[in-house]
């Protein structure tokens, strides 16, 4: 019985630390996952308003081309 008492305090020892290491690198990787779905919409917020600014150029084109050949013709 007295064998198995040691025993037990340095593994429940061992075991307290896996947790509380496991619970920084938990934290740490939910603080990863965090910044870079962060940087991700930044990009996507980025490629939308660059499509969109992209369409309006075009429709602002097609408008001066449509005029033009109103003026031409």
């Amino acid at each position: 019985m007295e064998l198995g008492a040691r025993l037990s305090k340095p593994c429940n020892k061992i075991l307290w630390n896996l947790i509380h290491v496991h619970k920084y690198v938990l934290a740490y990787a939910c603080v990863h996952v965090a910044r870079c779905q962060r940087m991700l919409q930044a990009y996507v917020t980025d490629v939308v308003e660059y499509v969109f600014m992209f369409f309006k150029k075009v429709l602002m084109f097609s408008k001066k081309s449509r005029r033009f050949l109103e003026i031409v013709a």
